[in-house]
């Protein structure tokens, strides 16, 4: 991590999922005793975060489509867990709603992947750091007859298993 403090304008639980979602892949397309680096540094305006492992890897072939919406690599189908293929690509979205971008490298098959995302930087300045009162969300009680009804969708049970609990809370 780097010594500065480092702030974005950001939904904390949104980014968590992006990088929770990284994190779960680069754990599962990778054999016991393999190893996960992550790396947070300021480059400009912007933090950057890399997650690079050494797992399956991805062909070169695939790096373009590993964000595409039910992507799964073939060399990749038996460690799936019954994942869909969509934490890649919700990821992607994440990051780019918070003004982002996140890449995926690979020397090929067997030798691990990096993911980078880059997100900006909010400004240093007290008046930039909190927002206005009319965009804070504020936290109100629901009423029984305004039960919300959602649908969670992730190819990882124990999250989606957390989020259930965290929204009923």
């Amino acid at each position: 991590l780097p010594d500065e403090k480092l702030s974005l304008h950001a939904d904390r639980t949104r980014l968590t999922q992006a990088f929770m979602n990284l994190l779960n892949n680069a754990a599962k397309y990778m054999d016991r005793g393999g190893c996960i680096k992550v790396i947070a540094q300021r480059t400009g305006n912007d933090v950057l975060v890399t997650v690079k492992d050494t797992g399956i890897g991805i062909p070169a072939d695939r790096l373009q489509s590993v964000f595409e919406l039910f992507s799964q690599v073939e060399t990749a189908l038996s460690r799936s867990r019954g994942g869909l293929g969509i934490g890649l690509s919700l990821t992607q979205r994440l990051v780019e709603m918070h003004g982002g971008t996140v890449l995926a490298r690979s020397e090929g098959t067997g030798l691990g992947s990096e993911f980078e995302v880059r997100l900006p930087l909010t400004p240093e300045t007290p008046s930039d750091l909190s927002p206005p009162p009319s965009q804070t969300l504020g936290v109100g009680r629901i009423l029984p007859s305004q039960a919300l009804r959602i649908l969670i969708v992730d190819d990882n049970q124990v999250a989606c298993a957390t989020l259930v609990s965290l929204l009923e809370l």
